[in-house]
């Protein structure tokens, strides 16, 4: 029996007012704390229903109007509130009809004493079936979600054999749904893949949810795929462990971007060399092993000649891919000569600071100095002749031999006056 003054909305299909106080009163003795409305027509309950009851109650036999009209609206309205037909001239075969249209129960007038322990039937049916029926929705929800899911959701039960297999798997291995429900999860795996699954599966069967783990798994066509995969126990209402759930994720991709962002933060984004970082990291190293095993340690800087003569003439567009393929170039010049004690001393100036010129002894005689009108109309062309990656290539593989050349000639010169003309004085 229900508990004293519990509430109860109820709404009442009936055109007499005492029965409608034979009702009420049979419901308050059964301890309900009863608030009720009453209608006598079709738009009357329609109107009626817009608010939420706990119940309906109705007569069999209402002027223009009757239960089956009355609980046909009210299934339009809420498929599961309990309807209940309260007549005393229904006849047994109309009270079947109306049951098997969807009635909850039928109670004659005479026998009022039956309408509360029928109501607090109903009552609990209808929750229990709200409860059902939310549960549904829930499950198809999760169910949407996982044959949605681009990752492989799979499920297996104590036994180990597979309840689930969502399209994800099947796109991501090759084997449909139907050729792997019901089979051992093992079946499809390598061996050591297999024994890494059982310590997985027994921490998980045993109520452990683990952490996201990076493995490696096989296709049906044996193509290998990295992924990440995370196991949990599902329970059931009593808390029991009965299956586990498995999400295995392609992180290909990821692992790709991850390498990309380590390389780039050691390297140059435009020539792929290493960067400042980098090039500590490699140095640090390189100075560690040297110490360690007693070993030489050598570094050589490259400049670019003529690369600020490029920007200015031919533009920053030119020359950022001339910088990309300098590494080319500057990879096939030749090595500088060595000194007698076997280490190598380069040094090259960036063409910002000045361009070579030829000795003034290799000039015409009688030519006099070059003017700056003369020097800026000649700059040009020779600065915009061949493209910028020759250019830049030939300034690295020739600045050597042309600066080795230019100080070879300069060194007599400054050593021994010239031919004719006599020395000059200092004066006091």
């Amino acid at each position: 029996m229900t508990a004293p003054g519990r509430p109860l909305r109820v709404l009442l299909v009936e055109d007499d007012e005492d029965d409608e106080q034979l009702i009420l009163r049979a419901l308050r003795r059964a301890g309900w704390d009863v608030e009720s409305a009453r209608v006598v027509d079709e738009p009357a309950l329609r109107a009626a229903l817009a608010d939420r009851y706990d119940a309906i109650i109705s007569d069999h036999g209402l002027p223009g109007f009757d239960s089956r009209s009355a609980l046909r609206i009210v299934r339009e309205h809420d498929p599961d509130i309990p309807f209940i037909i309260v007549s005393g001239t229904i006849g047994e075969e109309s009270a079947v009809d109306a049951m098997a249209a969807g009635a909850s129960d039928y109670v004659m007038k005479g026998s009022l004493s039956r309408l509360a322990p029928a109501l607090d039937r109903e009552l609990e049916e209808a929750a229990a079936n709200a409860r059902r029926r939310e549960a549904d929705a829930k499950a198809a929800h999760l169910a949407a979600i996982v044959e949605s899911s681009f990752d492989a959701i799979m499920a297996v039960d104590r036994q180990r054999r597979l309840t689930c297999w969502n399209p994800g798997a099947e796109r991501m291995y090759g084997w449909p749904a139907e050729e792997m429900l019901g089979r051992d999860i093992g079946s499809v795996l390598t061996p050591e893949a297999r024994e890494e699954l059982d310590a997985l599966l027994g921490a998980a069967l045993a109520g452990a949810r683990t952490a996201e783990v990076e493995t490696s798994r096989r296709t049906r066509d044996g193509r290998p795929v990295e992924v990440a995969l995370a196991l949990t126990p599902i329970r059931d209402a009593a808390g029991e462990v009965v299956a586990v759930s498995l999400v295995e994720r392609d992180i290909a991709e990821r692992r790709r971007l991850l390498a990309q962002l380590e390389h780039l933060a050691s390297h140059d984004a435009l020539t792929g060399l290493l960067n400042r970082r980098g090039l500590e990291d490699e140095l640090g190293g390189a100075l560690a092993r040297a110490d360690r095993y007693a070993e030489p340690v050598a570094l050589v800087i490259l400049d670019l000649d003529n690369f600020k003569d490029t920007n200015d003439t031919l533009g920053h567009s030119a020359g950022t891919p001339s910088s990309a393929t300098s590494p080319t170039a500057s990879s096939a010049a030749p090595a500088p000569p060595t000194s007698s004690r076997g280490s190598a001393a380069t040094s090259s100036r960036s063409s910002s600071r000045g361009r070579m010129r030829r000795p003034r002894s290799s000039r015409p005689s009688g030519s006099g100095p070059r003017s700056p009108t003369r020097r800026a109309a000649r700059s040009p062309r020779r600065r915009a002749s061949g493209s910028p990656s020759t250019s830049t290539a030939r300034a690295s593989t020739t600045s050597w031999s042309a600066r080795t050349s230019r100080c070879t000639r300069r060194r007599p010169r400054a050593a021994t006056p010239c031919a004719g003309r006599p020395p000059r004085s200092r004066r006091a």
